[in-house]
Formats: C-alpha cells, sequence, structure tokens
C-alpha cells in the first residue's frame, strides 16, 4: 500500500511538479506563552513589572535558537505570530500573551527546540522578577517522501507531461501539511503542481488574498492523480 498527495506552488510554472526525493515538509508545534508581570500606572513602572517589556525581551532572545543554540546547517524555526496585552496606552500590562510555531525536520531537533524555548522563556521573565508559562503542543510530524514512490510519480510527469516537468527540490520546506500522517505510516509521495503563468503581476504567496492560480494548472493536478494512482497500482500488483 502506497499514498500520494498533492498542493500548488505559485512559484512553479504550470506543467510543472515540484517535489522532493526525501525529506519534503517540517513538522508543527503551536506555541503559547503567557507572560505574567504586574500592572501598575504608566507614570511609574518602578512600582510593577511590564509585562510588555518582559514579553519583548522574551521574543527576541527566541531568535538566538536558531542563531546560537542550533546548528548553522541545521533549519530551525520559532516564529511568534501574536503578541496581545494591555488595555490601556497609560498602563503598564500585567500580562501578555504571545502565540506562534515551531518548525522542524525531525523529532530530535523539535524537541531540541522546544526545550530551549521553555529554558528562555522562563528564565528571561525570570531576570524582571516576572514569570512566563510556555505551552506547546505537537501538530504534524515531519512529512518524508518514500524516494522509490518519488521516484515513480517523477517518471509519469516526465513521461506524460514532458520533459523537463519535474522540478527537485534543493532544499525541503519548512511549510508542513497533514498528510505527513499518511507518510508516517505507509510509504507514500507528496507533490506540488505549478500554478505560475508567465506574465502574471498579481502576488503568487500562497495564503495571500490576491493568489490567483493558472487553471490551466488544473489538468495537471487530475493527471498526475489518476496515471500516477494507476503507476503505483500496477508496480504494487507486480510485486505481490
Amino acid at each position: 500500500t502506497r499514498v500520494m498527495g498533492m498542493h500548488v506552488d505559485p512559484t512553479v510554472p504550470t506543467g510543472c511538479i515540484h517535489l522532493a526525493k526525501s525529506r519534503m515538509n517540517a513538522s508543527t508545534t503551536e506555541l503559547i506563552i503567557n507572560v505574567n508581570g504586574v500592572a501598575c500606572h504608566g507614570a511609574h513602572p518602578d512600582q510593577g513589572i511590564d509585562a510588555i517589556v518582559v514579553a519583548s525581551h522574551i521574543v527576541l532572545a527566541l531568535q538566538t535558537i536558531s542563531s546560537r543554540f542550533a546548528a548553522p546547517t541545521t533549519p530551525v524555526i520559532v516564529t511568534i505570530g501574536t503578541i496581545h496585552g494591555g488595555s490601556k496606552e497609560n498602563v503598564c500590562a500585567g500580562q501578555v500573551k504571545l502565540g506562534g510555531t515551531i518548525r522542524a525536520l525531525d523529532f530530535e531537533t523539535r524537541d531540541f527546540i522546544k526545550a530551549h524555548v521553555k529554558t528562555i522563556a522562563e528564565n528571561t521573565a525570570a531576570a524582571f522578577g516576572a514569570s512566563a508559562e510556555v505551552i506547546m503542543n505537537d501538530g504534524y510530524p515531519p512529512l518524508v517522501n518514500d524516494v522509490a514512490t518519488s521516484l515513480a510519480i517523477a517518471d509519469v510527469a516526465e513521461k506524460e507531461i514532458g520533459r523537463g516537468s519535474v522540478i527537485f527540490m534543493d532544499d525541503p520546506s519548512l511549510g508542513a501539511d497533514d498528510f505527513a500522517y499518511f507518510t508516517s505510516k505507509v510509504p507514500g509521495v507528496y507533490f506540488n503542481i505549478g500554478t505560475y503563468k508567465e506574465g502574471q503581476t498579481l502576488p503568487q504567496a500562497l495564503h495571500n488574498e490576491n493568489f490567483a492560480p493558472d487553471e490551466e494548472c488544473i489538468k495537471y493536478g487530475v493527471l498526475m492523480n489518476v496515471l500516477g494512482a494507476l503507476r503505483l497500482l500496477d508496480e504494487d500488483e507486480a510485486k505481490a
């Protein structure tokens, strides 16, 4: 039994597929840090513990995980995407909530990052007399393609779409996908179909409100799903 999945890639021309032979996508971990200080009047900051200042130092300190704790050749992502705190312009906030994501290409690196996030957040807060509650919830596992299956799908594209239609990734993406649950159980392949049409001027980033894929890509997606599935079924039947 093997599986295959597909996504779109606006950086790749329509009529091409983009994939990795092995490591494709990262794991995800949801990160919440609740910073607890002591609220006080903004004119008397010495009478409290400004949670916004503490949270700011935590955000900056977390950047050292990738720059000073991880090897330069190891992809590490700790992104803080939300900061919520304070209720009035003249009040030093007592609480701040940080939200973010952790990305890694293997479980060992993920656990390494999580340990440093907790240590940095808690000890940075403590240095200011505040406290930090760190909550981390693991999400998708790393997505790793089966090499033989990746090569089979690439061969289908070369034969059915045309020579030069396959673009192998130079490096894994730190994006993530729930298809990783499947590839963690059985061999499989996850690939992208190109959606970029020459001459397009609109921003082509995924998750952008102006994302406008070339609709010609649909036929290539259908073709790869159908012929790819038939190829894998034929190969598996021959091995049975």
